[in-house]
């Protein structure tokens, strides 16, 4: 009885860890980065907003640290979005997608230490006056830009040939 119950349980796992790992259908895989790719969007243009009275010289708007910390839990959520997602089987454009978007993602989280974190710090540094503060933002935001346009155009080529392929509109 103890054997077949182990056996059983065993069974369950692999199923389980099998379930993990998983390909995803085509829609699937396109809308997963279409909601992901939203939420990065949408915490990204909150950050925004928050600093950006800065530029008037006018103090940071109050959500900056919530708006901060959702910028990072965006971020976290698309690693895990996508740490044990396999591209849709047999489809040559999904896999050169999932690399492409895994690129996309890295350039993300380089994108949030090096530019947003001391953007974030800059802005609350109550020494400089809201302007110096903008002074010192400006460039960071500049890096940032160019930093996302490098992993991005990789990733949008490969996202349009995929829905290309499997007959999708780009999410």
């Amino acid at each position: 009885m103890r054997q077949c119950v182990l056996g059983g349980l065993l069974a369950v796992l692999v199923v389980i860890a099998s379930g993990c790992a998983q390909p995803l259908k085509p829609m699937q895989f396109n809308n997963r980065i279409g909601q992901t790719n939203k939420k990065l969007e949408t915490a990204a243009k909150k950050f925004y907003k928050a600093i950006e009275p800065l530029a008037s010289g006018r103090q940071a708007d109050p959500s900056l640290s919530s708006a901060y910390a959702e910028v990072g839990a965006a971020l976290k959520e698309a690693h895990k979005n996508f740490e044990n997602v396999l591209p849709p089987h047999g489809s040559r454009t999904g896999a050169e997608l999932m690399d492409r978007y895994r690129t996309f993602l890295s350039q993300q989280q380089t994108i949030y230490d090096k530019c947003i974190t001391p953007i974030y710090n800059a802005a609350q540094d109550q020494r400089l006056e809201p302007r110096e503060r903008w002074r010192t933002i400006q460039p960071l935001l500049s890096r940032a830009s160019y930093e996302e346009s490098l992993a991005a155009t990789e990733f949008r080529k490969a996202h349009t040939e995929f829905c290309k392929a499997h007959m999708l509109e780009p999410k």
